[in-house]
């Protein structure tokens, strides 16, 4: 389970100095997370992240043919994150449920789902929930979330994923970095994409997409939608929205526009040309 060569997954050679950055970075922020705690009340699952990125490679996703599709944070099984995020279900098994249908609806065996954390609290799947998870469409790469480790072992729970990395480097233009928790420092021209926070922070102006689902409508975004959205926010240009789909909807709506507007005008050029 840890090694699966049909994923589209690369390990960058040592002397990558552009992910050894983005390692570090990372690194520096989960423990500046960790220093804001105090010692008794220091979560054990952001050292675990520590500990399982900073002793692995950064992982790299080259998009192919197929379609890949980004989300975070599903917490199945976990009931307490219905009150404390305010997720619009009834209990647990009604979560669950929309949120696996929603990932059986998106594609194909041959696609890519890229998860940002926190798929369950490690070890309440069990046997069963696992295997639910395993079965669902794509092939599934973790990046490793705070409630993905035993409490008291460390243990990874892969909660039925192909794969599993502290941090992915997304190789799209722009880049993307798909990190559990969002980092602090973002290498210039690159956009953050993250988990964690849930709706408990607002969305940023900065080069930041909050992936978790109650940001996606409770279902998988497709990667070039996201790509769409990073490069209105490298220019500053921040799209409206209460949520990000709100705003991935207000990016690719003026994208839309601003393409139609360049075919007019061609348009007209080519008509006065002749």
């Amino acid at each position: 389970m840890t090694d699966d060569l049909r994923l589209p997954v690369t390990v960058p050679a040592p002397e990558d100095q552009t992910h050894l950055e983005l390692k570090h970075l990372y690194l520096e922020e989960l423990q500046s997370v960790l220093a804001s705690e105090k010692p008794r009340a220091r979560p054990r699952g952001i050292q675990w992240i520590i500990k399982h990125t900073d002793s692995h490679p950064v992982a790299v996703h080259r998009p192919d043919a197929h379609r890949t599709w980004v989300w975070s944070d599903l917490h199945l099984r976990h009931a307490n994150i219905i009150k404390h995020c305010g997720r619009p279900f009834a209990d647990a098994r009604e979560m669950d449920r929309t949120l696996l249908t929603a990932w059986t609806s998106i594609g194909g065996p041959d696609d890519t789902v890229l998860d940002g954390g926190d798929v369950a609290l490690a070890g309440s799947l069990g046997e069963r929930g696992r295997a639910r998870v395993g079965a669902a469409p794509g092939r599934k790469l973790l990046v490793v979330g705070n409630h993905d480790f035993g409490r008291r072992t460390g243990v990874l729970e892969l909660a039925g994923h192909d794969l599993a990395t502290g941090i992915l480097a997304v190789d799209t233009d722009p880049p993307l970095v798909l990190t559990h928790v969002p980092m602090g420092v973002i290498p210039p021209g690159w956009v953050n994409l993250h988990g964690h926070v849930h709706n408990n922070e607002p969305l940023r102006a900065t080069p930041h997409i909050n992936v978790c689902v109650e940001q996606t409508d409770y279902r998988p975004i497709r990667l070039e939608s996201l790509v769409t959205l990073a490069k209105r926010l490298l220019t500053g240009n921040v799209p409206e929205g209460a949520t990000t789909v709100d705003r991935i909807r207000s990016a690719e709506g003026a994208t839309a526009k601003q393409s139609e507007a360049a075919a007019n005008g061609c348009g007209r050029t080519q008509t006065g040309r002749g």
